[in-house]
């Protein structure tokens, strides 16, 4: 194997490390399962979501955003990263992300809708990758009554909880 080739094939592993972090940041966030939301920040990781939102050290962020996703049913769609290598051990990568939050809590049944990137410095410390900071920008968001909202309750659906009692924690035991 070429020097390129291995160049290539150590490229691609780092990209889907980096991939594989974003997903698991979603996981953590929508089933609020503190010890995967975690992994995906080095401990002295930063998050910035705005002055009025929250801007400080990642764990922080996490207690923060418990609070306000708990009571809320959400999914967060990953879209394109663009990663960009700064050097082997450094990366700048941007990440579209579609959040979509229903709830009683916050939103007095109202469904929230937000488009946004994620603008994260990657870093990779021991082979492994982790955001040092995250810097969200809000390209959108919408706000509507919820229509509906217990329908699925009554119907016995597979419904979506927050770990531990979400079935991802039965399933994949």
């Amino acid at each position: 194997m070429s020097e390129d080739d291995r160049a290539l094939l150590l490229e691609t592993a780092d990209k889907l490390a980096i991939l594989d972090c974003l997903a698991r940041y979603c996981r953590g966030i929508d089933r609020m399962d503190a010890t995967t939301h975690a992994s995906v920040y080095w401990p002295d990781g930063i998050e910035s979501r705005g002055t009025h939102i929250y801007e400080g050290p990642a764990p922080g962020f996490i207690d923060w955003v418990k609070g306000f996703i708990e009571p809320l049913r959400t999914q967060h769609f990953l879209g394109q990263s663009i990663i960009e290598f700064s050097t082997a051990t450094t990366a700048n990568v941007e990440t579209y992300v579609q959040a979509y939050h229903l709830g009683k809590g916050n939103f007095n049944d109202e469904e929230l809708i937000v488009g946004a990137r994620y603008l994260d410095k990657f870093e990779k410390r021991d082979g492994e990758w982790r955001i040092k900071h995250r810097t969200m920008v809000v390209d959108y968001h919408r706000t509507k009554t919820a229509s509906e909202t217990d329908r699925y309750e009554r119907g016995g659906a597979n419904l979506g909880r927050k770990a531990p009692e979400d079935l991802l924690y039965k399933v994949f035991v």
